[in-house]
């Protein structure tokens, strides 16, 4: 599924104009970083329990990746949209256009980041022991992802 999304984010973000230009193109990057970013804020999320000393499930390491991907993808998804619509003003360097651009769309990207994360620590109130443990491992997945999307 890992290679469904990043073909995905490279089909779909991609703007194809020659075949010259093919590889620059089709957002391969983009799509590579999306899914390497998924990778290792569920990996900071497993070391921060572990820190902690929560207990790791099997469970953990096979779903919360594919829930991480799935919002990590829509984050992706909206800051570059955003970014190819727009248009570099006069005198603007490229860091200061993918700042304006992203001081438009980062407010939507935390509000989805933070009120999933919510919902997962919410279910971390439960009693029941698997639950808890997932719930606090995806929630802080989903901030850690959210976190290195903005950063990196």
């Amino acid at each position: 599924s890992y290679l469904i999304m990043f073909g995905s984010i490279t089909i779909f973000l991609g703007q194809f104009h020659s075949c010259d230009r093919i590889l620059i193109d089709s957002k391969i990057t983009v799509g590579l970083g999306g899914v390497l970013i998924v990778l290792l804020s569920v990996a900071a999320s497993l070391g921060f329990f572990s820190f902690l000393g929560q207990p790791a499930t099997l469970i953990i390491i096979e779903v919360i990746p594919f829930l991480v991907l799935a919002v990590g993808v829509d984050n992706i998804f909206i800051l570059v949209q955003s970014f190819q619509r727009d248009q570099r003003q006069a005198h603007e360097t490229l860091e200061d256009q993918i700042g304006r651009v992203l001081g438009r769309a980062g407010p939507s990207m935390l509000l989805t980041s933070i009120s999933e994360s919510v919902a997962f620590f919410l279910g971390g109130l439960t009693d029941m022991p698997a639950v808890k443990i997932f719930s606090l491992y995806a929630g802080m997945a989903v901030l850690f992802d959210f976190l290195l999307q903005i950063t990196c």
